[in-house]
Parts: structure tokens; C-alpha cells; sequence
């Protein structure tokens, strides 16, 4: 098959690979899209973004409200660590790249 990407012998350098924990899932998302417009010639349509749990949404609203990941942990009584992992997950999905991004994307109510 020569549209086969699965075999490794189809692969060159314009191949996009997705491999690797330094690829964001906004980047992959991208990728997935460029890969089946290559493959169908066709444009395709990118997946939505993963929908935030109730806490992350709950934490990125505090963000949006300008509040420190300090005085987030201390309203809900968790670790600021807890906060900052909350927080990563949300950019993830939202392939934000920091918490100002974040609080403007929860602003909007628009995903990116």
C-alpha cells in the first residue's frame, strides 16, 4: 500500500510524527488534520477539544477570576501542587501555553 503509514518504509522527514511527550494535543490535533488531508485529499475535520473535568473548569474559572494558584489551593483546600496539575491538564485540552491564554479561552467560552 503505498499510502500505508504503518509501514515503515512509507515514512520519510514530511511524514508527521506524533511521537514523543513534547507534542501538544493542539499540535497533534493539527497533525491528525494535515495527515488526512494527505491521505483523502480532502479537507478533514480536527476533533474538538477533550472536555475539562468539573475541577479543572472550576480552577481555570478561578484563574479567569485572577486568582494565584495559592489562593485557589487555600479556597479549596488542596495542594498547590493539586492546583498546578489541574492546571496543565486544562492547557492541554485547551492547547493553551499559559494561564493568561487559559483565562481568556474560559472568558470566551470559545475552545481555540
Amino acid at each position: 500500500m503505498a499510502n500505508d503509514f504503518r509501514d515503515p518504509s512509507n515514512v520519510n522527514s514530511t511524514t508527521p510524527c506524533l511521537r514523543g511527550p513534547q507534542v501538544s494535543l493542539g499540535l497533534a490535533r493539527r497533525r491528525v488534520g494535515c495527515l488526512a488531508v494527505c491521505l483523502n485529499g480532502s479537507s478533514a475535520q480536527i476533533p474538538t477539544p477533550l472536555p475539562l473535568t468539573v475541577r479543572e473548569r472550576e480552577i481555570a474559572n478561578l484563574v479567569a477570576a485572577g486568582l494565584s494558584n495559592r489562593d485557589i489551593a487555600e479556597r479549596l483546600t488542596v495542594s498547590v501542587r493539586t492546583v498546578e496539575g489541574h492546571l496543565y491538564r486544562a492547557c492541554t485540552k485547551l492547547d493553551c501555553t499559559d494561564r493568561d491564554q487559559l483565562a481568556a479561552v474560559i472568558r470566551s467560552g470559545q475552545p481555540r
